[in-house]
Order: C-alpha cells, then sequence, then structure tokens
C-alpha cells in the first residue's frame, strides 16, 4: 500500500467489446523508480456512479461521498485532480511472461497531514510525499 495522488481522468473504451465505456484514473505514487521520477498507475472503473459502484468507491476514497449528492446533481471528475488517496497493488504475471501492476484497492488518505484525501492545495505541482 502507498500513498498516490489523482493525474488525470479520461473517458475510454472497454478493452472487451460487450462492456460499456470505462474511466480511466491515473495516480502518482509516492514511490519512485531508479532515476528518481514518482511511479504513475493507472486503474480502470465503469462510468455508472452510485454508492456502491467501483467509481463511486473511488471518489469516495479520494474526498466526495456519493451518498451525499442531491438527485440531478451533476458531478465533475476535473474535483477529484490532485487529491491524495491510498492504493492497493498487486503484481500479475500475463500469459506471455511480463509483469503487470492491478489496483485492487483505493482507500482514504489517512496522513498526519489532515490532507484525507482533499485538494491539496497546490494547484497541480507535485504532492510533497
Amino acid at each position: 500500500m502507498f500513498r498516490a495522488r489523482l493525474i488525470e481522468v479520461s473517458e475510454v473504451e472497454s478493452l472487451k467489446p460487450d462492456w460499456a465505456p470505462q474511466f480511466r484514473f491515473k495516480f502518482e505514487s509516492e514511490v519512485k523508480d531508479e532515476t528518481g521520477d514518482y511511479l504513475t498507475v493507472s486503474c480502470y472503473v465503469g462510468r455508472k456512479l452510485t454508492d456502491k459502484s467501483k467509481l463511486g468507491q473511488l471518489v469516495k476514497a479520494l474526498g466526495f461521498d456519493v451518498g451525499q449528492m442531491k438527485d440531478g446533481q451533476q458531478f465533475n471528475t476535473d474535483d477529484l485532480l490532485n487529491r491524495t488517496c491510498r492504493l492497493v497493488v498487486e503484481h500479475q504475471q500475463r500469459s506471455d511472461g511480463t509483469v503487470t501492476v492491478r489496483v485492487t484497492s483505493v482507500l482514504p488518505d489517512d496522513d498526519d497531514t489532515g490532507n484525507g484525501g482533499g485538494d491539496t492545495g497546490n494547484g497541480g505541482d507535485q504532492v510533497p510525499f
């Protein structure tokens, strides 16, 4: 598990033709690679926004409670940018032998700064993990 900051949300077609379009959430992690750059990881979720949907759970971990939305209220995914959370990932080996990272859970950020999934307040600059 590690801290991460949401840096991009995009609408994408599903890799499976019989699935509905999805959102891709791209996070910058607190983990650095051998060159000193922060590693990024993405997760894909359906576009259905309810308390129980994967999208609803993800945005709740980023500090937005879907249950508090009024009927017909619009939601802009850009409002989630630069918010922090904790990611749980697992490494999976593909049939071709390559290894990929899969986000298994997105949890609220419970750091000591009180940020708790809230806006970093830095206008999009890197979060000082």
